[in-house]
């Protein structure tokens, strides 16, 4: 049987974890049941109303079958994971909205569908190890960031709900190739780095003091900010305080928020920089 047609629960709404029913990936991306709640929610600009409408709105578990949504209810794989890839995050990259074109060409990807706030995208991609799901994540995860993309790195989790969109030129592939790589959990380093703390670190929060460096930049000195920041992002990163996918999100955000010359790539900076502070594993020192 197809991926596309194996089983999934799906939820009444966002907000309703149990009595789920069976529907398949197929019947679920195709539907056009709730087309006028979608249009509706992309015509809303308040975010607050946006939300309140889309918890509304049934859902499914791209990943299986559940008796409750929740990791430890599964009752069978669907041989698929889904990865949400927003435009938060991802705010570089310039053909953001043209981009389902191209993700369309992976040969791993089952399907590709707008989000329902059409500022996104869901891409479901075989597995070759349902139980190893969250390292098949860590590996497209690991794959898609060398292609400068960011996705969710809830979609990690088994149980993650992919609500109900509508697109009418959603794109099914029956012959997706079965992503096979896989990333072994990694062991902390031991070789940390003392050294003093800011009054950031103090506060124990390694993503705010990495930003605050983007946010004391002025003009001129944007790029070796960046940089800066990106290399003490590293430093955590490679001591488990600071999750990669998030950091590169947020350092994008923080510094697309600044300003910044349309023709500057900050992903390269970022990876760069993240690639050499993981060389020096830091702890602040007690």
């Amino acid at each position: 049987m197809n991926v596309l047609d194996n089983d999934v629960s799906i939820f009444a709404n966002y907000n309703t974890p149990s009595t789920p029913k069976a529907t398949t990936i197929r019947q679920f991306l195709t539907s056009t049941k709730y087309q006028g709640e979608v249009e509706r929610i992309r015509a809303t600009t308040d975010k607050t109303e946006r939300d309140r409408l889309k918890a509304t709105l049934p859902a499914i578990t791209p990943s299986g079958v559940f008796s409750y949504r929740a990791a430890d209810s599964l009752v069978r794989h669907s041989g698929l994971i889904c990865l949400d890839i927003d435009y938060k995050g991802n705010e570089a990259i310039e053909n953001f909205f043209d981009l389902k074109s191209q993700l369309m060409r992976i040969p791993n990807v089952a399907f590709c569908i707008k989000s329902v706030s059409g500022k996104g995208y869901a891409v479901g991609i075989p597995i070759a190890y349902p139980e190893r799901h969250s390292q098949h994540f860590d590996a497209l995860k690991r794959i898609f960031l060398g292609l400068g993309l960011m996705v969710d790195r809830a979609c990690r989790d088994v149980s993650r709900l992919r609500g109900y969109s509508y697109d009418p030129d959603v794109y099914l592939n029956e012959n997706a190739n079965v992503f096979e790589l896989y990333d072994e959990p990694k062991e902390k380093l031991n070789n940390y780095v003392h050294r003093s703390l800011t009054s950031y670190e103090a506060q124990n929060d390694p993503l705010q003091a990495c930003l605050k460096i983007i946010q004391n930049s002025i003009d001129g000195e944007r790029h070796n900010a960046l940089l800066k920041a990106a290399r003490l992002a590293g430093g955590y990163i490679a001591v488990g305080l600071l999750d990669e996918a998030v950091a590169v999100v947020e350092l994008v955000s923080e510094f697309c928020r600044r300003g910044y010359d349309r023709h500057y790539k900050p992903l390269k900076t970022i990876h760069d920089g993240i690639a050499n502070g993981k060389l020096a594993p830091i702890i602040p020192s007690k």
